[in-house]
């Protein structure tokens, strides 16, 4: 699923269908510079942090930075989110059903 700095991908936790959801994070080079790019994590991984109900229980969401998102504020990236978030819980609805 896109918005419009992020790409968000959806996977089954393979390890553990009752772990709790994580997060990995890509921000590649054509992000920006060092600090922007540790930037972009910070601002998605407190997020994530921030709503919890994001993504269910034995999901793991991977995020893909695209340009121009480090010049973000925390409320942007929220809202990015919050758009997508009916969607993105019906495709993590879909993958831990299709694989149980």
């Amino acid at each position: 699923m896109r918005t419009a700095h992020f790409v968000l991908l959806v996977a089954k936790n393979a390890a553990d269908a009752d772990a709790r959801a994580r997060l990995g994070i890509v921000a590649a080079k054509k992000t920006g510079n060092a600090p922007a790019r540790n930037r972009i994590k910070r601002l998605c991984r407190e997020c994530f942090r921030l709503d919890p109900t994001l993504v269910p229980k034995g999901v793991d969401l991977v995020v893909i930075a695209k340009p121009g998102a480090s010049e973000l504020k925390l409320a942007d990236v929220q809202s990015e989110w919050s758009a997508v978030k009916t969607k993105l819980r019906s495709q993590c609805e879909k993958v831990l059903g299709a694989r149980s």
